[in-house]
C-alpha cells in the first residue's frame, strides 16, 4: 500500500466530493479512487471500514472517509478528510436551494430536477453492481444463505412488518448456527 501525504488525501476526498452523487453510488467511487486507483488501503480494509461506516449514525461516505483520514494521517486526517469530502455537496446544496427557490416556478426548473432523479437511479444499479462484485465474489454456499437472508428479510420488512430488530436476532441466530453446522460437518470429514 502506498502512504500519501494530507494534502493528496484532501485533494481526493475533494474530488470525490465534487463529482459523486452520494448515497451508495458515491461508495463505488470512493472504492475506486482510494483502493483500486490510488492503493492507499486494501480492498478488505475497505470493506471492513465499509461495515463500519452504515452501523454508525452519519452519512456512509463521510464516516467513510473519517475512517481514511485517521487511517492514514490520524486525528488530523479524521477531521480535515471528512470535511473535504463534504464541502462540495455543502455548496451545492446551498447553490441549488437557492436556485428552486428563487426560479423553482420555471418549467424548464422542474425539468431539470426530474432528470436528476432519473440519473440517480442509475447510479444507484451502477454502485449496487461495482460493489456486489467485492461481497459476491463467487456463488458458493455463503453467497447462497446471504441471497436468502436478504430475500426473507426484504418478505420479513415488507410483508410481515416484522420489526427489524428481530430480523437481525434471526440473522445472526442462523448464521450461527449454519456456522457451527458447517464446523460440525468439517469435523466428521477429518474424523473419518
Amino acid at each position: 500500500m502506498q502512504t500519501p501525504t494530507l494534502p493528496e488525501i484532501l485533494k481526493t476526498a475533494l474530488y470525490v466530493g465534487s463529482v459523486g452523487y452520494g448515497g451508495p453510488a458515491i461508495l463505488a467511487l470512493i472504492k475506486k479512487a482510494i483502493v483500486h486507483e490510488k492503493r492507499w488501503v486494501s480492498e478488505e480494509e475497505f470493506m471492513n471500514a465499509l461495515s463500519l461506516s452504515q452501523i454508525l449514525p452519519g452519512a456512509h461516505g463521510v464516516t467513510l472517509f473519517g475512517y481514511i483520514g485517521q487511517r492514514l494521517k490520524g486525528a488530523r486526517g479524521a477531521i480535515l478528510v471528512p470535511f473535504a469530502f463534504a464541502l462540495p455537496a455543502m455548496v451545492a446544496i446551498t447553490v441549488l436551494a437557492w436556485a428552486y427557490f428563487t426560479y423553482g416556478d420555471l418549467t424548464f426548473v422542474h425539468a431539470i430536477f426530474m432528470g436528476l432523479g432519473a440519473m440517480v437511479v442509475a447510479l444507484l444499479v451502477n454502485a449496487t453492481l461495482m460493489m456486489g462484485k467485492s461481497v459476491f465474489q463467487g456463488l458458493g454456499r455463503k453467497t447462497a444463505q446471504g441471497f436468502v437472508i436478504a430475500a426473507l428479510s426484504f418478505l420479513g420488512i415488507h410483508l410481515l412488518r416484522w420489526n427489524v430488530v428481530y430480523l437481525i436476532l434471526l440473522s445472526g441466530l442462523w448464521a450461527f448456527c449454519s456456522s457451527i453446522s458447517a464446523g460440525l460437518r468439517a469435523g466428521e470429514t477429518t474424523d473419518t
